[in-house]
């Protein structure tokens, strides 16, 4: 079975899309080519809801998503390209935001 593209875009060089295999997660990734490392910065991401925010800096991607589920307390669930290539680590839930400071903060 094929999934359905549910959301992309394409935001400073940051591909972001999901596609959805059936209720009720998304299944999606955010992708970039790092211009300081030359190395890939990838966040693979599975959530009921799409990303809301992107957090930029020269050498990390965040993606912040309002958690509509009951799996993990918390209002969002923010992922983490520097911790995201460990595929033993969930996703940070928290009450708050990632602090902006030292990011670009885009709203998708």
């Amino acid at each position: 079975m094929l999934g359905t593209l549910n959301y992309s875009a394409c935001r400073h060089r940051v591909l972001i899309f999901d596609v959805s295999y059936g209720p009720p997660y998304r299944k999606g990734v955010a992708v970039r080519i790092n211009a300081s490392s030359g190395q890939i910065d990838r966040i693979d991401f599975a959530e009921k809801a799409k990303p809301k925010w992107l957090y930029l800096s020269k050498s990390q991607i965040k993606l912040a998503i309002p958690n509509i589920g009951i799996e993990r307390k918390g209002k969002y669930l923010i992922y983490d390209s520097l911790t995201s290539a460990d595929a033993e680590l969930s996703p940070l839930a928290s009450d708050t935001l990632p602090d902006r400071r030292g990011y670009t903060v885009l709203e998708l």
